[in-house]
């Protein structure tokens, strides 16, 4: 008997039950697979519903925004479209030219004046109508690239004219009904379609016969107007201008060939921050003039659209459209202003009647404001001055010139106002008097230069003041050393100096964060690593303490050297370190660490921004139980609440450590960095807090006599906690002793025999 169990043969019956089911099995899956088919075939194109209206509208970007995209440049809610601006059909036909020619075109029109919206219109006026296969839009950030992607699919899928005369690209879109997954298996009579509609890339549907002409020599010819349908297969893709994958981008396509970009869609491609940063702007023009040079195709002319705004002076934007390669066009909102104005030139007449236009302004009494402009508008304009007020007036023979507040005015769009407003000339006008920083940046294309003219230190020229040797190393001419800690919630910044007593120059012979941050780029207010990683449990005035704690002991009780030609080593230990204590709620925590480390070295420091109104220090008489130093003074707090502090002048210092900048290196109370000079890169972050973050703004005090730089944060805020902490490495070291030549000179002037301060005089009571 056998121990393997075994089966009985399987009879001819069954083995037809089996091949029955089988064929089953089968038709079943081919009627699901051909039903899938047909649900996923979206049939015929539709025909084209007006092809004199597609034709039109593809021989002229004019007539594609005012057939298709007219919805783009109304007002909001009323749906009014102003008539075009002169500047608006200069843009136009550049925009053009550039799409069928090739070559570059930037251009800075005043903010909300429709340059990015024209641009996008030509960019999608070329794909559409075959000029240009490949689009990529590059922003400043990725997810600015990703919104105009995202604006190009809203125009796509709603647009019921588009759709009508472009069912080529608009019929496959409609398909899908917004499941996006449904792209892949998509088909046109049987054939994929290999459409893309993702968040940064779109890809035209690839319609049989519906591609492009080439030109003689592989470029792209105008769209055969018979055929009609000359988009299929059109990409649109974003990137950043920091992108790494922005050059050598390539497609293959259906019949074996690869595609390249052709057109490049420039939106501002600059930041409020890298604007205001020289290093940045060389990088990124260098990127942007490296993407023309080899994004595009051979043989094939590269058109490239940028619509700019300008931030700074010589900033990315304005050496675009100083560059005789981008055809640069700037259009100012107000061409020429008004003459009634207390700065107009006497020979001209003029009543100042804008000073008291700005002067209701400034008293916040805007609708009274508006009546005296009304009161001098209505019933003194002459209906042709009406129409004109965007050219040329003979305004100085009018007889109604004395009244009349647009006098000598012209702008370049005579529409643009609000509903409350007058004329455009009384819109432009309140903006130029509410924030003329902004008027003259964003609205005229020539932003303001705020910076005293004393002052002209750069990111690039401190990041080169590199002095060879190592970080830690004290020069042969220095004898003190400082430190400083900026306090911050989520990360302290600090920075070491060693000092010359006799010049007050000096070197940064060390400067970092704590934590210590994996990358040199970061901001304070998202560090990559904050504190709260490190002491989370200890909640935020714990883990600020910790952190402060650890920090202090390491910078007190590090040993800088100094080396001498022998080789003898001098050891240096941090004589002075100050806590910035500006904020109320640091100042307990701080002074918790103090006394639990128990260090004079460790002290309080406040600043204190004088301005030129303010009693300056030199003028305060010494008081009992306080210290008065050179522009600091430790006032007395016995008998309050407060622990012992240094009060610092912070605009006097930062006027020295930028003086001390723009010294020659090796001169005479020169400041310079550690490093080799092949590494100086590695400094420009803190180059950027040092001398790209603030500037200052000479004033003269009436009162006391004296000139007040006053330091004011640029636009947008960017970080300079850095150069608080070499101002507060400064103050440390005056409170060493430390004291340039020039200020002892002024100190004894002021001081006069026998080493007593004396109170400076009001400018009024000199010589009495």
């Amino acid at each position: 008997m056998s121990l393997t169990a075994s089966h009985p043969p399987r009879g001819r019956t069954a083995r037809k039950l089996d091949r029955a089911y089988e064929r089953r099995k089968e038709r079943a899956r081919a009627d699901q697979a051909s039903q899938s088919a047909i649900g996923r075939d979206i049939g015929r194109i539709p025909p084209v519903a007006d092809p004199l209206r597609k034709a039109a509208a593809c021989g002229s970007l004019r007539t594609f925004i005012e057939t298709y995209l007219l919805k783009m440049f109304t007002v909001p809610g009323s749906g009014e479209h102003w008539p075009w601006a002169e500047y608006h059909l200069r843009t136009i036909a550049q925009v053009e030219r550039s799409v069928r020619d090739g070559g570059m075109f930037a251009v800075a029109l005043p903010r909300s004046g429709g340059k990015t919206s024209i641009l996008k219109c030509g960019a999608m006026w070329a794909v559409m109508t075959g000029q240009r296969r490949w689009v990529c839009v590059i922003a400043a950030t990725q997810e600015k690239a990703k919104g105009i992607v995202g604006a190009f699919k809203v125009i796509l899928e709603t647009n019921p004219l588009m759709a009508a005369d472009f069912p080529e690209v608009c019929f496959p879109i409609s398909a899908l009904e917004r499941i996006v997954h449904r792209q892949g298996g998509q088909t046109c009579l049987g054939r994929p379609t290999r459409m893309v509609w993702q968040a940064d890339e779109l890809v035209f549907a690839d319609i049989p016969g519906c591609r492009a002409a080439p030109r003689p020599g592989g470029q792209p010819g105008r769209p055969l107007l018979r055929q009609l349908r000359p988009a299929a297969g059109g990409t649109i893709t974003c990137t950043s201008l920091d992108s790494a994958d922005m050059l050598g981008q390539v497609k293959a396509q259906p019949d074996g060939s690869q595609i390249r970009p052709d057109l490049s869609l420039f939106d501002d491609p600059q930041t409020e921050e890298s604007a205001r940063s020289p290093v940045q702007t060389a990088a990124r023009l260098k990127t942007l003039r490296g993407a023309v040079e080899g994004m595009g195709p051979p043989g094939v002319p590269f058109a490239g659209l940028c619509a700019v705004t300008g931030i700074e002076q010589h900033d990315l934007t304005d050496q675009l459209l100083n560059d005789p390669a981008w055809n640069g066009v700037r259009e100012p909102m107000l061409i020429r202003e008004p003459v009634h104005r207390a700065a107009t030139d006497a020979a001209v007449r003029h009543g100042d009647a804008w000073d008291r236009y700005a002067e209701l302004m400034g008293e916040e009494q805007p609708a009274e404001a508006a009546a005296f402009y009304r009161s001098r508008w209505c019933g003194v304009h002459r209906p042709e001055c009406v129409d004109r007020l965007d050219r040329d007036r003979d305004c100085p023979r009018c007889p109604a010139h004395d009244r009349c507040m647009d006098a000598g005015a012209v702008v370049s769009w005579r529409w643009r106002k609000n509903p409350e407003e007058t004329s455009a000339v009384e819109h432009a006008m309140k903006i130029a008097i509410r924030n003329p920083v902004f008027f003259a940046a964003h609205m005229q294309q020539a932003p303001l230069s705020l910076e005293s003219e004393s002052v002209q230190v750069t990111a690039a020229m401190v990041a080169r003041r590199v002095s060879g040797l190592p970080a830690g190393r004290v020069p042969m001419d220095c004898s003190h050393v400082s430190a400083y800690i900026d306090m911050h919630d989520e990360i302290l910044y600090w920075a070491v100096c060693a000092w010359n007593p006799a010049t007050f120059g000096g070197q940064v012979i060390d400067y970092g964060t704590f934590p210590e941050q994996p990358g040199r780029w970061f901001v304070q207010a998202r560090p990559p690593r904050p504190m709260s990683s490190l002491f989370g449990r200890l909640g935020k005035a714990g883990a600020i303490a910790a952190g402060l704690e650890q920090l202090a002991t390491r910078l007190m009780k590090t040993e800088f050297g100094r080396h001498a030609a022998g080789g003898q080593v001098t050891r240096f230990q941090v004589e002075r370190l100050l806590v910035d204590a500006r904020y109320p709620r640091h100042e307990p925590i701080i002074a918790r660490v103090k006394r639990k480390m128990g260090s004079p070295v460790l002290m309080l420091a406040k600043g204190i921004g004088l301005t030129a109104e303010h009693k300056p220090f030199a003028a305060y008489s010494r008081k009992p139980g306080e210290t008065l130093g050179h522009h600091w003074r430790i006032p007395n707090v016995r008998g309050t609440r407060e622990f012992p502090f240094v009060a610092v002048d912070t605009n006097y210092w930062k006027s020295f450590v930028h003086r001390s900048l723009a010294i020659g290196a090796g001169e005479p109370g020169a400041l310079t960095l550690f490093g080799a000079p092949s590494q100086f890169s590695e400094h420009e972050p803190f180059a950027e807090h040092l001398a790209a973050s603030e500037y200052p703004t000479e004033t003269m005090s009436r009162r006391w006599g004296n000139v007040v730089n006053v330091w004011k944060t640029r636009v947008g805020k960017p970080d300079n906690h850095w150069f608080d902490c070499v101002v507060g490495c400064a103050v440390g070291a005056a409170m060493l002793g430390c004291r340039s030549s020039e200020d002892a000179r002024r100190a004894g002037a002021v001081g006069g025999s026998g080493g007593r301060r004396k109170a400076l005089r009001p400018l009024g009571q000199i010589g009495r």
